[in-house]
């Protein structure tokens, strides 16, 4: 029985975090949308290339972060501590 309950939770994060991935990808041509409209004199292609440019910084800078042990283990954990508290907080307002 038990190991029917872990073979339910993997299917069921596998499909989670498909879907998931799909929504947030869906969303990149709207943030480039908006940003372009909203900078309108900028030409499109400045604006494009600046958005990209800053998207594969913040990229690698997280990836370099996380490479280092003790920055790294303590940034998980500072997210997994605030995931916990924002859980608590909506478990609250749902009740």
């Amino acid at each position: 029985m038990a190991n029917m309950f872990f073979l339910f939770i993997s299917a069921s994060l596998y499909v989670s975090v498909i879907f998931l991935a799909i929504i947030i990808n869906s969303t990149i041509p709207l943030y480039f949308e908006v940003t372009v409209e909203g900078t309108y004199p900028v030409a499109e292609g400045i604006t494009a290339m600046i958005m990209t440019w800053l998207n594969n910084f913040y990229g690698l800078l997280f990836l370099l972060v996380m490479l280092d042990n003790s920055i790294g283990k303590s940034l998980i954990f500072i997210m997994m501590l605030s995931h916990g508290n924002v859980l608590q907080v909506m478990q609250r307002f749902m009740a």
